[in-house]
This record gives structure tokens, sequence and C-alpha cells, in this order.
């Protein structure tokens, strides 16, 4: 792999005016299609995003050069091109026009924030070619045109997500929303959140908008404290953060802050995050081996992940490339309708784009939890409705049950819940499986039979390695495993889906009942939202 060239913001721009007067873009020469994949990379360098721009160019050079070694796409090697836009739209969109017009770029990855990112998506649409921006959360960014997409969730989307999780995880009844007076775009997210709160059924909120030239906010502080909330959410930048909440729990306010992406730098150190969940687009410590083996390549290779951009970024490389692959071609048309249609793993599960080029892909909740940044849960978008998951999953499995696969639904792990009541739920489990008419189920009896005169017992089962090495003592294409708990008054089911033969997670779904009655009525629908994230 070439990274041909670099140029800094502002530098030959007057001479390279005067060249790149045409606005088509150039069709590819024969040499070009069979010699190389022609990629151009827009980052910001310099200026104050320089430090997520760098470690996002080292995961994209991390992937680009896993691919060349193995052959490339096609047999065709990755050529990159990179640009610095700094933190200036106009820069941006000159660099883009200058990937196209001089590098001759077939498709963009980049920019990395949303303001960079729609100048650059402008000139992409005009010209037809396709660019995936890689940390923009604003709305509307994929508006600009059908050659815009993106791997990072909306802000809208990440509220909405911190809401969910506020009500069906942490009980949240009592919710306070806090903006700044000269961040319109934080005033907007909470009054997402607090829409959304309420729909969920999450109870009272009070919105505060606060002075930022202001360090006590004596008067909302009172306000807040005296509205006893349970949870705080903050959509606004750490350093505001981190002088408020010390505040709040001056005057009693004991609330669980909730926060979002603009928290991915939070330091885990800081007493005043001491507990509080935030909304992110990657956790190392998720259980996917595509995930397992980016962390160990990239620390090997750079050291730490400080943050997700680095993830988002191979994120990125890798969608484009499969676009690459699927359509066989470097036509900027042809590649533009293979991001349309990509259905692929990632480093976090299954990922789509919608129909505007936004992302359908698992949100992760991160904690603050002594001195460290730990993963809680993958939230996937919601599920859907059992008359569409028979309409476009089934029909596209055998139709012959005896080539389907065989899945074996493996004990739970238990917290607060009778053995007796597990086997309700697996046997539930395993019928909605049936139902579904994508696979063929193991009976318990059956199972438990085969595991007895193997010498497994019900412990032995806490460990995936011994799971799936049960599996395949069942001779079980496929297990389920899990478990299975009581929170308060709240029950959690969290179940995923293993192929044995490769070891891998194919997908994974949970949901909190607010009864076991709730959740014997609904087990169901968790069964038809984890069949709908695998691909078949």
């Amino acid at each position: 792999m070439k990274r041909d060239r670099i140029s800094l913001p502002g530098i030959g721009l007057v001479i390279l005016g005067v060249l790149f007067t045409g606005c088509t873009t150039p069709s590819p020469t024969v040499a070009e299609e069979a010699e190389e994949i022609r990629i151009g990379v827009l980052l910001p360098l310099s200026g104050p995003f320089a430090g997520f721009g760098e470690p996002a160019l080292n995961a994209i050079e991390l992937y680009f050069d896993e691919v060349n070694r193995n052959g490339g796409v096609e047999g065709k090697p990755i050529n990159y091109f990179l640009e610095d836009t700094g933190a200036d739209p106009d820069n941006a969109a000159r660099m883009a026009k200058k990937l196209i017009e001089r590098d001759r770029a077939r498709a963009i990855l980049g920019p990395l924030t949303s303001g960079n990112s729609i100048a650059a998506g402008e000139v992409c649409q005009s010209r037809g070619i396709s660019m995936i921006c890689i940390a923009a959360t604003m709305q509307g960014v994929t508006e600009v045109g059908d050659h815009v997409f993106r791997t990072a969730i909306t802000e809208d989307y990440q509220a909405f997500i911190i809401a969910k999780f506020a009500v069906e995880s942490l009980n949240s009844r009592r919710a306070v929303t806090i903006a700044f007076a000269d961040d319109s775009l934080g005033q907007d997210i909470s009054a997402v959140f607090e829409e959304q709160y309420r729909s969920l059924g999450g109870g009272r909120t009070q919105a505060q908008v606060l002075d930022p030239d202001s360090d006590q906010w004596n008067a909302s502080v009172g306000q807040i404290a005296e509205f006893q909330p349970d949870v705080l959410y903050v959509p606004a930048q750490l350093d505001r953060v981190e002088k408020l909440l010390p505040r709040l729990r001056d005057r009693g306010v004991e609330a669980v802050p909730l926060g979002s992406f603009m928290w991915l730098s939070v330091d885990p150190g800081r007493s005043a995050f001491e507990g509080s969940y935030f909304v992110d687009h990657y956790s190392p410590q998720t259980y996917e081996e595509q995930s397992r083996r980016f962390v160990a390549a990239y620390q090997g290779r750079f050291g730490d992940l400080r943050d997700s951009i680095p993830a988002l970024a191979y994120e990125s490389a890798v969608i484009l490339v499969e676009a690459f692959r699927q359509a066989r071609s470097v036509d900027p048309a042809e590649i533009r309708d293979a991001l349309a249609r990509t259905d692929t793993e990632t480093l976090i599960g299954r990922f789509r784009f919608d129909d505007i080029g936004d992302p359908i892909k698992p949100a992760i909740i991160r904690q603050v939890k002594s001195g460290e940044i730990r993963y809680v849960v993958s939230i996937y978008p919601e599920v859907v409705t059992e008359e569409e998951f028979k309409e476009q999953i089934v029909p596209a499995v055998a139709a012959d049950r005896e080539d389907l696969p065989l899945v074996a639904v493996l004990n739970l792990a238990l917290s607060g819940i009778s053995k007796e009541e597990a086997v309700i739920i697996v046997d539930l489990i395993g019928s909605a499986m049936a139902n579904t008419g994508v696979f063929r189920i193991l009976e318990r009896g059956q199972r438990d039979k085969m595991l007895e005169e193997l010498e497994f017992s019900y412990s032995d089962m806490a460990d995936e390695g011994t799971q799936i090495e049960i599996g395949r003592q069942l001779a079980a294409d496929r297990i389920i495993t899990g478990s299975l708990g009581a929170l308060a008054d709240r029950y959690i089911l969290n179940i995923k889906l293993i192929d044995i033969e490769r070891g891998e997670t194919l997908s994974a779904s949970y949901q909190v009942y607010k009864s076991m009655n709730d959740l014997v009525d609904n087990a169901d629908r968790l069964v038809v939202d984890l069949v709908s994230k695998t691909a078949f």
C-alpha cells in the first residue's frame, strides 16, 4: 500500500485552483482499472482535532495493510491518498475536490467531524463519488445526498439509547437534562432525551439550561436538588460537566450522570464521573472475535486505544473495502450501490445502512467505574415485528428442515433466579427459535440425556470455551447461551447465538422486563430480534 501524498491546509491552493476547474469525475483508465484501488482519506492532522485524526489514520492504515498483505481486492492493491482537513469546512471541501480531480480517488474515507463532512459531502455528491464519514453525529449529514454515508450513530439516536437504558436498566423515574445556553446542539439533544424518556415510561423530567460564563449555577443547582432526580443527562463538553457534577453532589444530588459521545475522552480517574454511563460507538471489551483481533493488532503496532475513534475509522475502512469487493469494479456508481446494500459484520456486530446512509448497528453503553471505563451492554436497533421477520428472513433459508442448522439452547447463567424458573425460560427460547422456521432445535430432554452421558454438569456451562465444546459434543451447529438475572424489581435476559465451527458470536440481544410474567409473555420477541441480526 502507498500513501501517495499529503497536503496541509492552505498550501498550494492558488496553483491548484487554476488547475482544477472541471466539475466532472474523470473515468478510470484501463491501467487504473487493472492496477489498483484508489481511495481518498480526509482527516484532521492539524488543528484542534489532530489528536483524533492521527489514531484514525493508524486504524485505516492497519486495515489497508492487512488487505494488501492478503492479495488486495480482487488482486488489486489499495493505494490511498491523504489530505489534511484541519477543522475548516471550506478546506475540507477543497481537499475533497483535490482527491477526486487530481488523485482520481474512486471513493473517500472521512472526514471526521460533522461540519467538515457536510462540506466535503457536497463536493462528493456533485461529482458522484461516495464518501463514508467517520465520526459525524449531527443530524442531516447524510441528507446531503445518496453518495454520503456515515458509520457513527446520530446524536438523536444516542439520546434515545441512553433514555432507553435509563428507564429499562436503571429503572429511572425522574430525570433532569442539563445543557448550556451557548450550545444549541446540546439543548436539542436534551429535548430528544426528554421526549424519549417520557414515551418509554420514565416519568417526570426537568430541563435546565445553564449560563456558560458562570461556574456556580446556584439557582439551577438548587432546583435540581429540590427535584431529586435519579439520573442526570448532560450532553456537554467534559470540562463543563466536570465543574458541574461536584456542585450537584455538594447539594446532596446523588443522581447517576449520563452522557453522550461527547464524553468519549473522559478521564476515568476523575472522581466527578465515577459511576456515570455514556453512549459510545465501541468498547475494546466487547466479545466479537473481529474486535479482539483489532485490539491486539492496533495495540501491538500503535499502543493503547484511548477512545473509540480508531474503531470507527477501522469499521469505515472495512465497509468501504467490502463495497469494492461486492461491486467487483471501481466505477463510482457501482461502489455507491454496493455501499447501500451493505450487510456485514464489523467490530461490534451486524452493520447495515438505512435508506439515507445512516448506520443500523449496535450502540454501546460504557460506565466509568473504579478508575476504568467498562463495557456494560450493546443495545441493538429496535426489533422487527414477527411479520416482518418472517417475510424477510425465513424465505432466505433452506426449505428442507433437515438442511437447517441444529441449535442447542444451553442452560443460562443465573443470578437471583431459581433453576425451575430458568428451565421454563430455556424452553420458551427453544420453542421461539423453532417457530422462526430458521433452525432445528435439539430438544431439552435429548440434550440433558446426552450431557449426562458426557458427564457435563450445570456448572460446567459457565465458561464460553466449554460451552462451545459442549455444542460440538452435542453435534450442534450453533448454541444459544447467556444469562438471566433479577435486579431490584426487574428481570434481565441476555442471550447470544454462537457458531460452533468458527467459535464466533453471530448475534446477541438483551431485554429488561418489568416482571417474570412480562418476560414469559415477551421472550419470543427477543428471540426474533436475535435471529433477525444473524446473517444467513
